[in-house]
């Protein structure tokens, strides 16, 4: 029977012979990586709010029936 190890135990193997500043240096790393993905996720809550905020990202004088006009 064939033993298959999760992926957090596979990176605690490789983590383990690391030193204590390496390790602090990847949790600190890991805790930034995850503040900036809860800043984003806090900001674009739902699909709609995500494409209501591009909404007018380009904007200029012309209307949209101007535009098609052309």
């Amino acid at each position: 029977m064939e033993h298959t190890l999760s992926p957090v135990d596979w990176y605690m193997r490789i983590l383990e012979p690391l030193n204590s500043t390496m390790k602090l240096d990847i949790i600190e790393r890991l805790s930034e990586s995850l503040k900036s993905k809860a800043t984003y996720a806090a900001k674009t809550t739902s699909h709609s709010d995500f494409f209501d905020e591009l909404t007018g990202a380009w904007e200029d004088e012309h209307s949209v029936e101007d535009e098609m006009s052309k």
